[in-house]
């Protein structure tokens, strides 16, 4: 009796892999013999749900006590949260994320929807013309607007070095690592201070203005400009849809860009992976007549989608052309989407990400907060793009180009050595043709004379890669220069073919559509060339 017992134990107890799930119990004396060992780890997926699917039934079939699935998954939850709390986070992302990717978890340190800057920034965004560096834009409420700087200041010196004549890299970089410059070391080779309060010196209307300032959180430069006068064209780049600010910014921007005469205009949404469904209509509805149906809102508790009409007078301009890639998303689809149903816009560069649907964002207890997939949003003609993308009217992709190396003079161990302040000579003409390369130099400055300038860009490329140096060139410097160019004789970069056709489109759409063309073989042309340069110089090194 004890054996057959024993053996209807062994038998209800033991899963077996052999193509069912679990043997049922019975009460027959069967034996399992030399059953495989099998890994959990070696299974599909779908196989282990089944199995898990299996055994719940069987367990709330068999069990002594009556309880539900429901009741026993419930219970289950429960008992891991309690045992397992650090993995709290990641059982809600597995819940938010079950019925779609975009509803989940988001830790209040995240900065999930903060119009802040990811870094602690100075707050400034600048315009380098052909002889200076000039601040468009001081960020609201940042150590830049605190200290003092505004709009049209012209950078002159910072913490005490005359960058006026020199490259925004330049500039950048003393502000990027100012404890470089005017910090101590310790004892321990480590700055005492990394974020250190540096002393910008600008020039404002023809007043020099000393302020200081260090680096701090701000909002994030969500909108950029650019005119090229030439074409009659502006240039507009939206980064993201965060800011509340950011529409009533964009507003000003737009009536700006008109009343200065410009009727044509591009909008970058490239890169743009979205943010605020309100935002993004508020700034489209900028370009549509007012009354004009824009788009569809939809969500489970409308029997019909909801159609959103334009509420605001239309700022109308004669061509706009909307740059979108596949990282285009979400509200900056629908922003492109409106404008090129209802503003008469052309979309230009690759089909978008594809994203139509849309998330309420949640505070919960913790003060962290979660989102969830509550509507959808339709195009003006009642379609969906979700999973499918936006795809271009002038479809092209940016040209992977091969640097086109220059013929450069002789700069070496030697001849550096020749250089002097104030006296030309060839070495230093190679020396400046390089720093010039490497964005250190104007080109106006590279005369094959030792400058204040020459010696400033020497003096910050050296600081940047050893942390040290006043601009005296030696060996280790010749050595650092010799590397950074020898890296650019296998160096690509991919040229904005994009930009270039939404351009030219402003002035022919057939010229857009030969360029196309003309693109398109330029691309093929320089893979080939891009392949047989690495060929060439792998060769070399064997």
């Amino acid at each position: 009796m004890k054996k057959r017992i024993l053996s209807v134990l062994l038998i209800i107890c033991f899963v077996f892999f052999s193509g069912i799930s679990v043997i049922a119990a019975n009460n027959t004396n069967t034996e399992i013999q030399n059953p495989l060992p099998v890994s959990f780890y070696n299974l599909p997926p779908s196989y282990l749900y089944a199995l898990f699917d299996d055994i719940l039934d069987l367990y709330v079939q068999d069990h002594l006590y009556e309880f539900t699935r429901e009741e026993v998954l419930e219970k289950m939850m429960k008992d891991m949260i309690s045992e397992h709390p650090e993995f709290y986070k990641m059982f809600i992302n597995s819940l938010l994320g079950t019925m779609d990717p975009y509803s989940s978890f988001h830790d209040a340190s995240s900065g999930y929807m903060s119009s802040s800057s990811d870094n602690d920034v100075y707050g400034i965004v600048v315009q380098e013309t052909d002889s200076s560096v000039i601040i468009t834009k001081v960020i609201p409420d940042s150590s830049a607007e605190k200290a003092g700087l505004v709009k049209g200041d012209k950078i002159i010196s910072v913490s005490g070095i005359n960058v006026a004549d020199l490259p925004w890299n330049v500039t950048a970089r003393i502000m990027s690592t100012p404890y470089i410059y005017i910090s101590d070391r310790n004892e321990n080779g480590k700055y005492d201070n990394y974020n250190p309060e540096i002393e910008v010196t600008v020039d404002r209307n023809g007043e020099s203005v000393s302020v200081k300032m260090s680096k701090a959180p701000a909002d994030a430069n969500e909108l950029s400009k650019k005119i090229y006068e030439e074409e009659g064209v502006a240039y507009v780049a939206i980064s993201s849809f965060v800011n509340p600010a950011l529409s009533d910014e964009f507003s000003s921007l737009i009536n700006e860009i008109s009343e200065s005469g410009i009727e044509k205009i591009i909008i970058d949404l490239r890169n743009n992976a979205g943010g605020s469904l309100e935002l993004a209509l508020n700034m489209s509805e900028i370009f549509v007549k007012n009354g004009a149906l824009m788009c569809y809102g939809n969500s489970k508790d409308l029997d019909i989608p909801r159609p959103v009409y334009s509420d605001t007078p239309a700022v109308e301009f004669e061509s706009i052309s909307v740059l979108i890639n596949g990282n285009t998303a979400s509200a900056a689809e629908l922003m492109a989407s409106i404008l090129r149903n209802c503003a008469g816009a052309i979309l230009v560069g690759e089909t978008s990400f594809g994203k139509a649907i849309g998330q309420t964002v949640y505070g919960i207890a913790t003060g962290d907060s979660i989102t969830i997939t509550t509507y959808e949003m339709l195009d003006a003609n009642g379609e969906s793009y979700n999973g499918i993308g936006l795809v271009p009217d002038l479809e092209i992709k940016n040209v992977h180009m091969l640097y086109d190396f220059p013929k450069l003079e002789y700069f070496n161990h030697v001849n550096y050595k020749e250089i002097e302040p104030g006296v030309y000579s060839e070495a230093c003409l190679a020396l400046e043709k390089r720093l010039f390369m490497l964005d250190l130099l104007r080109e106006k400055d590279v005369d094959g004379i030792w400058t204040e300038n020459t010696k400033t860009a020497v003096m910050i490329l050296q600081r940047y890669y050893t942390y040290e140096g006043d601009g005296t060139l030696d060996d280790g410097t010749v050595s650092i220069i010799t590397d950074l160019i020898n890296s650019y004789k296998t160096y690509t970069y991919y040229e904005d073919s994009q930009f270039d056709v939404a351009l030219i489109y402003h002035s022919s759409l057939s010229q857009a559509k030969r360029l196309l063309k003309e693109k398109e073989d330029l691309r093929v042309k320089q893979q080939k060339l891009i392949k047989e340069n690495e060929a060439y110089y792998e060769n070399l090194e064997d």
